[in-house]
């Protein structure tokens, strides 16, 4: 495995963005020594991913009669000035409330998680029922916060544009609170 990767959070966790990271391979290199370091790359990728939907499974401890929320995690590469970074990405949906007299629309819900310079690490969370959005951002720094603020009437009429009935912004200076883990979850954050 990758030395010094980080893995996808336990479920509820924050999500913890990969900075940029130069090649691992120049222009030069040998074709032996290119298939044995994406021979291994390969491997670690695969590693990371087994990882990721261990550490996404439900606790034990959760009813059985009760239906799990729809859960994906994705990591997405993004090629920079400054070399790559990941875009670690989750999509929940909610599953449906039984028992309501008035059905709902489900609830969906993407996070994602961005450290690239010079805006710093940056988290969002995009909330969709039915033609309503939400969205959240937290910046680390304030310059950031305060950019994305002046951003947000302009975002705003983009989505009304594109029909959502409502779309509301927040934008926070910090970090989004994290839910505590429950008990049995453990996960290797150091490969």
């Amino acid at each position: 495995m990758i030395k010094g990767r980080k893995l996808a959070p336990p479920r509820d966790g924050l999500l913890t963005p990969q900075p940029a990271a130069e090649p691992s391979l120049t222009s030069a290199a040998r074709p032996a020594a290119i298939a044995q370091t994406l021979f291994g790359q390969a491997e670690a990728a695969l590693d990371r991913i087994a990882l990721a939907q261990y550490a996404s499974l439900p606790p034990e401890a959760a009813r059985l009669d009760q239906q799990p929320p729809a859960r994906w995690l994705t990591e997405i590469p993004l090629a920079l000035p400054n070399g790559t970074a990941v875009l670690p990405l989750e999509i929940e949906r909610d599953p449906p409330q039984s028992g309501s007299a008035t059905p709902e629309a489900p609830l969906w819900r993407v996070r994602f998680a961005l450290d690239v310079e010079p805006l710093g690490a940056l988290q969002g969370v995009v909330t969709l029922q039915g033609r309503a959005i939400g969205v959240s951002f937290w910046a680390e720094r304030e310059d950031t916060s305060r950019l994305l603020r002046q951003a947000t009437p302009d975002l705003e009429t983009s989505l009304l544009r594109s029909r959502f009935d409502s779309a509301e912004f927040e934008v926070f200076t910090g970090h989004p609170q994290q839910a505590k883990a429950a008990a049995g979850q453990f996960l290797d954050r150091r490969s």
